[in-house]
Protein backbone atom coordinates (compact mmCIF):
# COMPACT_ATOMS: atom_id res chain seq x y z
CA UNK A 1 0.00 0.00 0.00
CA UNK A 2 1.00 3.17 -0.88
CA UNK A 3 2.23 5.53 2.55
CA UNK A 4 1.77 8.32 0.53
CA UNK A 5 -1.21 8.24 -1.27
CA UNK A 6 -2.69 6.31 1.86
CA UNK A 7 -1.64 9.60 3.75
CA UNK A 8 -2.60 12.49 2.01
CA UNK A 9 -6.09 10.70 1.43
CA UNK A 10 -6.42 10.50 5.17
CA UNK A 11 -5.42 14.36 5.74
CA UNK A 12 -7.80 14.82 2.55
CA UNK A 13 -10.78 13.71 3.94
CA UNK A 14 -10.31 14.92 7.32
CA UNK A 15 -9.69 18.19 6.20
CA UNK A 16 -13.07 18.32 3.99
CA UNK A 17 -15.01 16.70 6.91
CA UNK A 18 -13.77 19.44 9.67
CA UNK A 19 -13.10 22.22 6.90
CA UNK A 20 -9.53 22.52 8.39
CA UNK A 21 -6.93 23.95 6.22
CA UNK A 22 -5.15 20.73 4.67
CA UNK A 23 -1.78 22.24 5.25
CA UNK A 24 -2.97 22.82 8.79
CA UNK A 25 -3.37 19.13 9.52
CA UNK A 26 -0.15 17.52 11.11
CA UNK A 27 0.05 13.70 11.14
CA UNK A 28 1.26 13.16 14.58
CA UNK A 29 -1.93 14.98 16.46
CA UNK A 30 -4.62 13.12 17.92
CA UNK A 31 -7.55 13.07 15.92
CA UNK A 32 -9.91 14.44 18.34
CA UNK A 33 -7.85 17.37 18.48
CA UNK A 34 -9.61 17.73 14.74
CA UNK A 35 -13.11 16.62 15.54
CA UNK A 36 -12.17 13.38 14.03
CA UNK A 37 -15.62 11.12 15.65
CA UNK A 38 -17.20 7.86 14.90
CA UNK A 39 -18.31 9.02 11.89
CA UNK A 40 -15.76 10.78 10.81
CA UNK A 41 -13.86 7.55 11.63
CA UNK A 42 -16.15 5.85 9.19
CA UNK A 43 -15.67 8.60 6.16
CA UNK A 44 -11.83 7.31 6.25
CA UNK A 45 -12.80 3.96 6.24
CA UNK A 46 -14.77 4.39 3.21
CA UNK A 47 -12.51 6.19 1.42
CA UNK A 48 -9.18 4.08 2.77
CA UNK A 49 -11.54 1.13 1.00
CA UNK A 50 -12.62 2.65 -2.44
CA UNK A 51 -9.63 4.03 -2.67
CA UNK A 52 -7.30 1.21 -2.35
CA UNK A 53 -10.27 -1.29 -3.49
CA UNK A 54 -10.14 -3.48 -0.16
CA UNK A 55 -12.54 -4.35 2.19
CA UNK A 56 -12.82 -3.04 5.59
CA UNK A 57 -15.88 -4.49 7.66
CA UNK A 58 -16.37 -2.13 10.91
CA UNK A 59 -14.47 0.85 12.60
CA UNK A 60 -13.00 -1.74 15.36
CA UNK A 61 -9.58 -1.49 12.85
CA UNK A 62 -9.39 2.40 13.95
CA UNK A 63 -9.24 1.60 17.86
CA UNK A 64 -6.34 2.98 18.99
CA UNK A 65 -5.42 4.86 16.06
CA UNK A 66 -5.41 8.31 17.77
CA UNK A 67 -2.79 9.98 14.57
CA UNK A 68 -2.58 9.80 10.80
CA UNK A 69 0.75 8.38 11.40
CA UNK A 70 -0.97 5.39 13.42
CA UNK A 71 -3.66 4.82 10.53
CA UNK A 72 -1.14 4.85 7.86
CA UNK A 73 0.99 2.47 9.63
CA UNK A 74 -1.67 0.28 10.21
CA UNK A 75 -2.80 0.16 7.31
CA UNK A 76 0.09 -0.23 5.64
CA UNK A 77 0.94 -3.30 7.82
CA UNK A 78 -1.58 -5.04 7.71
CA UNK A 79 -3.00 -4.46 4.24
CA UNK A 80 0.53 -4.65 2.70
Amino acid sequence: MDQTKLRVLVIETISELTEKNANEIATDVDLSEYGVDSIVAATISDEISRVFNIEINDLEHFVGLSTIDDIVDYFSTELA
